[in-house]
């Protein structure tokens, strides 16, 4: 990339990043026997989980599904069971590429539950995560964070679910609204832009209110573009697209159509920038790539 590393905005020093940390994976993969028992294996599979994390914190997204049963009534006892017996960094972390092994079985049920176990075993007091987790170089709150969105992806899902049981779909409205207030309280939107996306979701699609959505948008495009990052600001303008649209529909609020415009611009602009370097999201891990499958841009995007 014929550009100095001076004049690199936020997003793309964001993908760099993520690229380099991928690259790293690979080349941990080549050399690792899983099931060896060696402890140089068990390191090298650690490091793995590590980067993978340290990704989905850049990306912003992680894609789920595994096992256990959201909708199963035994479901909460048996995640508070299974939350005892995980006392390390890899019983922590192997949950999230569990999740990407089971993706294609679309079994959102499965993975919400296996979220919200590595959730309650993170709440675990005779456990010392941040000690643990920082000899790998993360943070409790950094593995939260990435769990609770696989979280929110999975609740998402559910809910979503043609003919879905009333006592769930209740039970999948409250688990989404305690999981985004506890997003912006470990990882608020002023920090990580990310959470005003889950954050302005949950009012829009649950709450019914977009003026309140919007507000909720705005503190992370805020951060997302005092970063100049693109890669962040991007999916929240086009939200914010959105929003504009819903609100100013209402007598009593009108937006200029000048204003509206001018978002849009910003939107597309954006968008087109992160298409001219040929990136593009992997299905299997929703990973930034260097490859080109299909513009961001293309006309039926917008």
């Amino acid at each position: 990339m014929a550009i100095s590393s001076e004049e690199r905005s936020g997003a793309m020093k964001t993908v760099i990043e993520g690229e380099q940390l991928q690259l790293e994976m690979m080349q941990l993969l080549q050399i690792t026997r899983p099931f060896s028992g060696r402890q140089e294996d068990y390191d090298n599979m650690v490091k793995c989980l590590v980067k993978l994390f340290k990704i989905c914190l850049l990306q912003g997204e992680v894609y789920i599904i595994p096992e256990l049963s959201y909708e199963d009534a035994s479901t909460r006892e048996r995640i508070t069971d299974k939350a005892k017996r995980i006392n390390s960094a890899m019983q922590m972390l192997i949950a999230l590429p569990l999740f990407s092994l089971k993706a294609d079985d679309r079994d959102e049920s499965g993975g919400t539950a296996l979220a919200l176990v590595a959730l309650e075993a993170l709440k675990r007091t005779d456990v010392d995560w941040d000690s643990i987790l920082q000899r790998h170089g993360l943070t409790a709150v950094q593995v939260e964070t990435v769990m609770r969105m696989a979280l929110a992806h999975g609740l998402t899902l559910l809910g979503n679910r043609d003919n879905l049981p009333s006592q769930i779909n209740s039970r999948v409205v409250s688990d989404r609204g305690s999981n985004v207030r506890r997003m912006k309280e470990i990882s608020p939107s002023e920090n990580w832009p990310w959470t005003s996306h889950y954050a302005a979701s949950y009012q829009l699609n649950i709450k019914r209110d977009p003026v309140q959505a919007y507000r909720e948008l705005l503190p992370g495009l805020r951060c997302a573009d005092e970063q100049n990052n693109e890669l962040k600001a991007t999916p929240l303008r086009l939200m914010q697209c959105q929003l504009m649209l819903i609100n100013g529909s209402r007598p009593d609020k009108r937006i200029r159509v000048s204003t509206f415009l001018e978002c849009a611009k910003k939107a597309k602009d954006g968008v087109k920038l992160l298409d001219s370097w040929g990136e593009f999201r992997c299905r299997k891990t929703g990973i930034l790539l260097p490859l080109h499958v299909k513009y961001l841009a293309e006309a039926d995007g917008y």
